[in-house]
């Protein structure tokens, strides 16, 4: 039998291929036949555009953001409470944690006032541990413009959306300081002429955010100056501030095989 060579083009909705002939040192002679192969597009919704594999994308990378919200506040409460800005008991955390119904804008008005004034320490950490539940979205993650979202959601009418809450949050930090003050101002103004929510009508940046935590963080420190010290400053900014990395380093990948009984569920850990 004459050797021959296949080779294949495949794509999302269609498979090329095309056989060529060898001659005795593996070299193409002569191209024997070629053709491609369409197929529809497996939708996970006729009347939607997403496949099945971007459903399931989108769905692990929403999961994934979650459990990596929920490590973080976690390490951030650890650290409030070796500061002394949160309870230690478990029972005492969870009133902390609690906004009371009649003043449903009292983490807002934390950090209005925290500004202003000294103010508990449980408060401080309340007023913080509430900053950093949305963090922000980094502009690194963008482009240098900072124009258009480096995601599948930027379609025209989302990008529009995604703009105007952004210039809302920029005209917000410039009228009043901070997206704390905005908030305070604009939602105790709500409870009296009605019910408004904050979220999802503007999208502040992390550095934003990040400057609200320093500049609570300088006024406290007026007052007591032994609490609120550089060095745990830093620490809180780097908790509610940090990016994962998207490289595994050697030293990480070392820590991950420490707690996995294989090296095989260490890279999956990894990934």
């Amino acid at each position: 039998m004459q050797p021959y060579s296949l080779g294949l083009d495949i794509g999302e909705t269609s498979i090329g291929w095309a056989i060529a002939e060898l001659d005795s040192n593996g070299d193409p002679t002569n191209l024997l036949d070629l053709g491609v192969r369409h197929f529809p597009l497996a939708l996970q919704d006729p009347k939607s555009s997403k496949t099945h594999a971007q459903v399931k994308r989108s769905k692990r990378q929403f999961r994934k953001t979650l459990n990596r919200r929920k490590l973080r506040k976690k390490d951030l409460l650890s650290r409030l409470v070796d500061f002394g800005l949160a309870p230690a008991e478990e029972r005492d955390r969870r009133s902390w944690l609690t906004t009371p119904r009649e003043e449903p804008f009292q983490p807002y008005r934390l950090r209005a006032e925290a500004l202003e004034k000294q103010m508990e320490k449980l408060d401080i950490g309340r007023a913080i541990y509430h900053l950093a539940q949305r963090r922000g979205y980094a502009e690194d993650l963008f482009d240098s413009e900072g124009a258009k979202p480096r995601t599948e959601s930027s379609a025209s009418d989302d990008h529009v959306d995604f703009q105007k809450k952004r210039e809302n949050a920029d005209a917000a930090v410039r009228v009043d300081g901070t997206i704390g003050r905005f908030g305070y101002k604009i939602l105790s103004n709500a409870s009296k002429n009605g019910r408004q929510r904050l979220r999802g009508t503007i999208i502040p940046t992390r550095v934003q955010l990040e400057n609200e935590v320093r500049a609570i963080w300088k006024k406290q420190a007026d007052f007591c100056p032994d609490v609120y010290t550089r060095d745990r400053l830093e620490t809180i900014v780097d908790l509610i501030t940090k990016q994962r990395s998207y490289k595994v380093t050697d030293e990480r990948f070392e820590q991950i095989k420490k707690t996995s009984t294989s090296k095989r569920e260490a890279c999956a850990v990894a990934r």
